[in-house]
């Protein structure tokens, strides 16, 4: 399965890569949503992760077009805060333990598993 995380911060990418490398899971990043497109649009990832506040396209817009092209692809939303909870089916808080995050995106993909 491929995962895109997608955020402006070096730190959480980097960390988020390893913690679902670790499942086996091929791990795609982008550092802002303009770059996220171009990763959806030719890999086809199975799972989303998106942070709300980034520079050049921010988490809300991403997912509007995300879902343009494809309106059945899973998306986690993530922010600092509940800011932009809204825009997402699935969020996970920054603050919250990352065990929230990967059962979460586990979950996810393993109902999208044939």
């Amino acid at each position: 399965m491929k995962i895109l995380i997608v955020d402006d911060s070096v730190t959480h990418r980097s960390h988020l890569s390893y913690v679902f490398g670790t499942y086996h899971h091929k791990i795609l990043r982008a550092k802002n949503g303009k770059t996220a497109i171009t990763q959806f649009k030719r890999y086809k990832p199975d799972l989303v992760i998106i942070d709300t506040k980034m520079p050049i396209m921010d988490g809300p817009t991403l997912v509007a077009e995300i879902k343009a092209i494809d309106p059945r692809a899973l998306i986690i939303g993530m922010a600092m805060t509940e800011d932009g909870r809204q825009y997402y089916e699935y969020f996970w808080r920054k603050d919250e333990p990352i065990e929230k995050l990967i059962c979460l995106g586990l979950n996810l993909l393993a109902k999208k598993s044939p």
